[in-house]
């Protein structure tokens, strides 16, 4: 992953570091904040084996190219409150390539709902197409998780279908719904530099 910074209208967005950990054991621990997130997800019963994860995560996946991680940083205070994330889709192997899976939280619960997500995903999206030369991003997210719906609208994101009973939480099966957004879409209408406005 690049190791360039981007910067947003609160925050900005900067490659994960070995120092993150701490603070991202924290919000990985949070039931909450977990219980919205959809994901890369790593061991967090201790801070130890969340730590030996992660560094592994990042020493071999994001090193080499298949993966990255930015923390969101308030630009006034410094103050870190989210993480976003991308994975290549590997299921389209060799002959397709420039496929994206994104996803991120927001780690205080005293900033959800205030639009952070929205400018965080904003930024990804525009560093995928721009620097990656992606084709296509997905996002899934659980069925009850209308916030993150809306974040992935906001950002050009289309609906595409839903899986049935996907993940188990509380004991419960749950519904994941599937989004993406292509480079053409991009190009049209979610492309900060294009004249329209998807809203």
């Amino acid at each position: 992953m690049s190791g360039e910074t981007f910067e947003g209208k609160r925050f900005r967005l900067r490659p994960v570091t070995e120092r993150d950990i701490s603070v991202l054991y924290e919000w990985y621990r949070d039931p909450t904040v977990m219980s919205l997130y959809d994901g890369i997800h790593f061991w967090a019963e201790d801070l130890e084996s969340f730590r030996e994860e992660y560094r592994l995560w990042l020493n071999e996946e994001v090193r080499l190219g298949f993966a990255g991680s930015f923390m969101m940083d308030l630009k006034e205070s410094g103050q870190p409150v989210g993480e976003c994330t991308w994975v290549l889709v590997d299921r389209t192997g060799p002959d397709s390539p420039g496929v994206f899976q994104v996803g991120g939280l927001i780690g205080d619960r005293q900033l959800h709902g205030q639009g952070y997500g929205t400018e965080a995903l904003k930024l990804l999206r525009d560093y995928l197409f721009e620097h990656c030369n992606a084709h296509r991003l997905e996002a899934i997210t659980r069925a009850f998780n209308s916030g993150a719906m809306k974040t992935l609208h906001r950002n050009g994101f289309s609906r595409e279908g839903v899986l049935r009973e996907a993940v188990l939480v509380d004991g419960k099966w749950q519904d994941r719904v599937l989004f993406s957004l292509l480079r053409y879409e991009w190009e049209q209408g979610a492309n900060p530099n294009h004249t329209s406005d998807r809203g």
